[in-house]
């Protein structure tokens, strides 16, 4: 993930960056839904050990991908590589007129200096450190609150007194309302701002968590579960964007790793918690629980301030932003 989201915000060009990021980000779910139902059809055709099989295709896909695509030209530049620069610049035009690179490369010096690579260190220079802190605050606090809903959610249905074929019936309405909340907030990434579209989905995921563990009709599960579905998986459409744009080209990765990191953890924590709070007959705390994660997510960003794309939390380049601000101009 860190460098496919590297990849795309410094392959797509700025005035649309946002709206196709927050596109990628919906394969996921898809993805999730389209092999689900796969396997349902298979398993019974040709067996588990075939099912695992075939899971090797995506990844033959990946390496034919890898051959086919170059490194991006604001790397390429960062490292002094011009030529190599110029060539990636020209494979993304695809015959249109080409003017940024070639000025780039007749302007840089043959033996301009590398910037140097990105250290998991750099995120909390005086610079970074605070895009640092709201991207892991963000991406924490958000997956806690979404994993430990979504995983636990037939078990949860269960135990209110849904039997469980409605309640796995219902999961697959929950994932399609999920797919359609992405759908609509990555049309709006770019008209309204990332930092607004999570302020609106994340004050909404809260609320609407709170309605949906005070939900004890069918009918109240539907509304409550449905519509946060469609909100909590929207603010991804604002969440995937955003962390990329708080680094440049020789940190981005970098940045992006650590962010998902800090959601990947709280992804096997969330549903440890949810165990232990079922134990002791405490399933709305569980609720609660989740919706101060929403708000603190939220907060996080308000709190955050204002960061722009590509730039770091306060004024004044860092060197390593120094080293890849024309990194960053050949990517717009």
């Amino acid at each position: 993930m860190p460098v496919d989201t590297a990849l795309m915000a410094e392959f797509v060009p700025a005035r649309s960056r946002g709206r196709m990021i927050a596109l990628w980000a919906l394969a996921f779910p898809v993805g999730g839904l389209v092999s689900t139902w796969l396997v349902s059809v298979l398993l019974s055709l040709v067996g588990w050990r075939w099912v695992l099989a075939l899971g090797v295709l995506p990844g033959l896909l990946v390496l034919m991908l890898r051959r086919l695509i170059p490194e991006t030209p604001g790397f390429l530049l960062s490292q002094g590589r011009f030529g190599e620069a110029e060539r990636s610049a020209r494979w993304i035009a695809r015959g249109q007129p080409l003017v940024a690179p070639a000025a780039a490369t007749a302007a840089a010096p043959s033996t301009a200096p590398r910037a140097r690579r990105g250290r998991a260190r750099d995120l909390f220079s005086p610079v970074y450190r605070r895009g640092t802190v709201v991207a892991w605050l963000l991406w924490f606090c958000w997956s806690f609150a979404y994993f430990g809903i979504t995983l636990w959610l037939p078990t949860l249905l269960v135990m209110e007194g849904v039997p469980l074929r409605t309640a796995l019936s219902y999961g697959i309405g929950f994932q399609l309302v999920a797919i359609a909340g992405r759908t609509v907030m990555l049309l709006f990434a770019d008209r309204l701002g990332h930092r607004r579209l999570i302020v609106i989905t994340g004050v909404a995921s809260a609320g609407l968590m709170v309605a949906f563990g005070a939900s004890h009709t069918m009918l109240g599960l539907v509304c409550a579960g449905y519509l946060l579905s469609f909100f909590q998986d929207g603010g991804f459409s604002g969440i995937a964007p955003l962390t990329p744009s708080l680094y440049p080209t020789a940190l981005r990765a970098t940045g992006v790793g650590w962010a998902n990191a800090a959601g990947r953890v709280a992804s096997m924590l969330a549903p440890l918690l949810v165990g232990a709070l079922v134990t002791v007959h405490a399933r709305w705390a569980a609720f609660a629980v989740f919706s101060g994660c929403f708000l603190c997510a939220t907060a996080a960003v308000v709190i955050g301030g204002e960061l722009s794309p590509g730039q770091p939390a306060r004024s004044g380049p860092a060197p390593i932003e120094k080293q890849s601000e024309k990194s960053e101009e050949m990517s717009r």
